[in-house]
């Protein structure tokens, strides 16, 4: 069953929306892998139909909430993503 918003959200979108948060965080462009879908999503009419429940809670305003609770829970995020990038 896919749990999700049923609404197509890019990798990119998702990321840009992060960086807004965190605006001195460089973005990595790297081609799209062979194979890899365009456009594709996960379908909810499922997990509406089984759970009786549809996502309330944008992209934006989930992101939004999950950097606002990391920034309140910085021991959740593991150590390596709390490191500063080192100088290539």
């Amino acid at each position: 069953m896919n749990i999700g918003t049923g609404v197509p959200t890019s990798v990119r979108e998702v990321a840009q929306l992060v960086q807004a948060h965190y605006p001195d965080t460089p973005l990595l462009e790297t081609p799209l892998p062979a194979g890899d879908p365009l456009g594709g999503y996960a379908a909810t009419r499922r997990m509406e139909n089984v759970l009786g429940w549809k996502p309330k809670v944008t992209i934006t305003e989930g992101v939004a909430r999950y950097v606002k609770w990391l920034q309140n829970t910085p021991a959740a995020a593991p150590d390596w993503l709390r490191q500063e990038p080192t100088a290539a």
